[in-house]
């Protein structure tokens, strides 16, 4: 078995137009011009796949998605495929209409709940899950029972023993103390031990972190957008961005975080 390797890049928070959001974070830089340079320059042989898990735009419209896109299309090979999460400052009408060309989201894996955006790719030895697990209705993060019972669905279909899961939120890692967890119920915490399921990948909290799911491990990605960092006590905006990359090896996972922004400066802290 050869090894697969997956570019893991999150929270791009794309807009054509930021409007004050960069003035209120303090950040002097054009996040679109760190993501285009980051793609010119990116490698991308010896990769199989491509993974951006959410907050693909920051809370834009139909153009935005297009523009984004298109910008990813430009710089990322036509034979390398791309799957995408969907986070919280995901507009998912807006995802379906610029990206997709659908008025109406439409989603055969989940017809359950026709905005989620929840499918299976299958690629030779490993079976590949991606979980929206965002509440827009209550602006919250979670597994329902019912998303939970699509999960198990899948797993048990699946034809590989080698499961991986991509979504946005993590479990049991917060940005900071003090805010709500991802709402898993047990039944899906006992669903997310299954001896398939190799590892979960999320983005959200804009570094790089580890913890264990029972006995699965879940990986965070650093943000190409900006970076947070603790100091003082407090959460800062900072210009330390990077990317995961991801070699699946039969049952082993090797995760390399890197920076592109090596020198740190701190902006405005979180509020």
């Amino acid at each position: 078995m050869s090894k697969f390797r997956i570019l893991h890049l999150s929270d791009t928070h794309f807009r054509l137009k930021y409007k004050r959001q960069l003035e209120k974070m303090g950040i002097d830089y054009f996040p679109p011009h760190v993501l285009e340079t980051f793609l010119k320059t990116m490698q991308f042989q010896g990769f199989d796949m491509v993974v951006i898990t959410g907050d693909l735009v920051h809370e834009g419209d139909a153009a935005d998605y297009k523009a984004f896109q298109k910008l990813i299309n430009q710089y990322i090979p036509k034979s390398l495929p791309i799957y995408y999460a969907l986070g919280n400052h995901d507009r998912r009408d807006h995802f379906y209409k610029g990206m997709k060309g659908l008025e109406t989201p439409r989603n055969q894996e989940a017809p359950r709940r026709e905005w989620l955006y929840d499918y299976v790719i299958d690629h030779d030895d490993y079976r590949f899950i991606f979980l929206d697990n965002f509440e827009p209705e209550s602006r919250t993060a979670q597994i329902s029972d019912e998303q939970g019972e699509w999960l198990k669905t899948q797993l048990e279909r699946a034809q590989q023993d080698r499961v991986i899961i991509f979504m946005h939120h993590p479990l049991d890692i917060l940005i900071q103390e003090g805010l709500p967890y991802t709402e898993v119920s047990d039944l899906t915490r006992a669903i997310l031990q299954d001896s398939k399921l190799l590892g979960i990948f999320a983005g959200h909290v804009h570094m790089n972190r580890s913890t264990m799911i029972g006995t699965t491990p879940l990986w965070t990605a650093p943000s190409i957008y900006c970076g947070f960092h603790p100091a003082d006590q407090e959460m800062y905006y900072t210009n330390h961005l990077g990317f995961n990359v991801i070699t699946l090896d039969g049952q082993r996972i090797d995760v390399f975080s890197d920076i592109i922004t090596p020198t740190k400066k701190y902006y405005r802290p979180i509020k």
